[in-house]
């Protein structure tokens, strides 16, 4: 009886672990988020966002964007990059404020899939966009200058 009991249960086991490693054959897509949500479900990220201290003259910068232009900011939970880079921006778009500046946060999983147009191959990787939904230039890992600095002199070129 011991053994059919034991028979039983790795069964059991084994069906369940099966399930757990079964891939989907979805590809798994880039999730969009809210900086609210990004920050209120990452820990990591609120502190980093915590942690920031935005320079005005780096505001300054941002607030002088005068054409619509949104940013899509391709990212990973999992990347230190992305932990370090993504709160700053968030934090320096808030900051800022300008309704010109519109920004898109999509999530992606360490196979970094997202939308073919994106053409992702590390994060964070920060698309800028002109009103005419064209990429104008991007920002893959962090910045050369600063995130505002890198920002104005992508819209300027």
């Amino acid at each position: 009886m011991t053994r059919f009991i034991a028979t039983v249960l790795l069964t059991s086991a084994l069906s369940i672990t099966a399930c757990a490693t079964t891939k989907s054959t979805e590809p798994p897509q880039a999730i969009a988020m809210t900086s609210q949500s990004l920050l209120k479900a990452n820990l990591p990220f609120a502190r980093r966002y915590d942690e920031i201290e935005i320079e005005p003259q780096q505001v300054a910068l941002l607030q002088s964007v005068k054409t619509p232009i949104k940013i899509v900011a391709l990212f990973g939970t999992w990347c230190h990059d992305s932990e370090r880079e993504v709160p700053h921006l968030i934090k320096l778009l808030q900051a800022v404020n300008n309704p010109n500046i519109a920004v898109e946060l999509l999530s992606v999983d360490r196979n970094k899939q997202a939308d073919e147009k994106f053409k992702l191959k590390f994060t964070p990787t920060f698309i800028i966009f002109n009103q005419d939904d064209l990429e104008i230039g991007r920002i893959v890992e962090r910045p050369k200058l600063t995130l505002a600095q890198d920002i104005i002199n992508i819209v300027n070129r």
